[in-house]
């Protein structure tokens, strides 16, 4: 897991439901995206918080949809999108 800081790239942030007692099964897989920078364990309604970054929203939105979402031990996600990109994550 890479940890870049480069201003000029889209950034995401992805909450994330996990099944009961699969969280750390699931953080393990979700550090081995490659743009994804950084990934933790949270206290209250989520159990993950992942950071990713790209040079596009398209490769953001790719990687949510075919790379976390289908995580067998994933119930679902909420997106936030930093205020520092111009385009709207579809």
């Amino acid at each position: 897991m890479s940890i870049a800081n480069n201003s000029s790239r889209s950034k995401i942030f992805i909450l994330i439901n996990c099944v009961d007692g699969k969280i750390d099964s699931v953080l393990e897989q979700i550090k081995k995206i490659d743009i994804v920078t950084q990934v933790q364990k949270t206290d209250g309604a989520y159990d993950l918080i992942a950071i990713l970054e790209a040079d596009t929203n398209d490769e953001l939105k790719k990687t949510l949809m075919h790379k976390i979402r289908t995580i067998d031990d994933v119930k679902y996600t909420l997106t936030l999108r930093s205020s520092l990109d111009d385009e709207v994550l579809g």
